[in-house]
């Protein structure tokens, strides 16, 4: 694939403004306000705790963020062990999404400078993602010393095992669509490449990665079993992406790399 030079920090400023603009941001209480400004859905209470040179995601599912702070305050307060001004929460269309984000973000500790760390053996945790001249490139990890001009972080979207099989799934359903010769797929790293640079299809897909924008992929996707475990895997995708976009916005300062 053709790649074009991209200013990262464009990019990364980019983003953060969108997020700011599509108001992804987190929503933050005080122990004075009142139960009814949350909202009625489920989610998450979270708090980032921030360490020299590591950060932790505290994490606690709701079913119904208002109706927690009614009944389980204290339980909140004490999982996430901060007063609850330092908690901010999250809305998700169901628990089960909410639960998603405590198994693969909570009570693990992130590194600040990631790519200083890493190590064939360990690649890290974050997906990256590059865009090219006919398409993007997404990658799962960074080796040390494998930095490349244009390239930046998306956040630990999931298991790559899960991710490698759910967009090998994909690139069949998008076949008709992508430059066959040009799309490349090998453990860790997925090179996409479309027929037309300018579609919306792709258009879509970036804005899956780079926005957690929930894509609208059910004209390519057949409504079977298979599709429509596909569709709920890239919902997933999108809401983590979604999150860590608030997070990146929480540790506005600290360098993410």
């Amino acid at each position: 694939m053709d790649q074009i030079p991209l200013d990262f920090y464009r990019l990364s400023q980019e983003t953060f403004e969108l997020a700011k603009s599509l108001k992804i941001s987190p929503g933050v209480f005080s122990s004075t306000d009142n139960d009814e400004q949350l909202p009625q859905n489920p989610g998450i209470f979270y708090r980032v705790e921030k360490n020299p040179g590591t950060f932790c995601i505290k994490i606690y599912p709701s079913p119904n963020l208002a109706q927690t702070m009614i009944e389980d305050a204290h339980a909140v307060v004490e999982a996430l062990r901060a007063p609850m001004e330092e908690v901010s929460y999250f809305e998700t269309p169901n628990l089960g999404l909410a639960e998603i984000l405590c198994d693969q973000i909570g009570k693990k500790r992130f590194p600040f400078e990631e790519e200083l760390i890493c190590k064939i053996s360990d690649p890290g945790f974050s997906w990256w993602f590059k865009k090219a001249a006919d398409g993007f490139i997404v990658s799962f990890g960074a080796h040390r010393g494998q930095t490349e001009e244009g390239r930046f972080t998306i956040g630990p979207l999931g298991d790559r095992a899960i991710a490698n099989a759910m967009m090998m799934r994909l690139k069949d359903y998008l076949n008709p669509f992508i430059d066959k010769n040009r799309t490349q797929f090998s453990d860790g790293h997925l090179a996409w490449s479309f027929k037309d640079a300018g579609s919306g299809l792709r258009k879509s897909l970036e804005k899956l990665f780079l926005q957690g924008a929930e894509s609208d992929l059910a004209s390519y996707i057949p409504y079977s079993s298979e599709g429509r475990t596909l569709m709920l895997y890239l919902r997933e995708l999108a809401h983590i992406r979604r999150f860590w976009i608030e997070i990146e916005m929480d540790l506005d300062g600290n360098k993410l790399s």
